[in-house]
């Protein structure tokens, strides 16, 4: 399996905790590996 660059890995239990951390100025993607 490959890799994003840049790609971050933040549980979404864990999700609202980092917001400030996410990059204001360029969209974010997330993904979910159950769908």
């Amino acid at each position: 399996m490959g890799s994003i660059p840049g790609f971050v890995n933040i549980p979404l239990d864990e999700l609202r905790e980092h917001l400030g951390e996410l990059p204001h100025e360029r969209p974010v993607v997330v993904s979910c590996a159950v769908g």
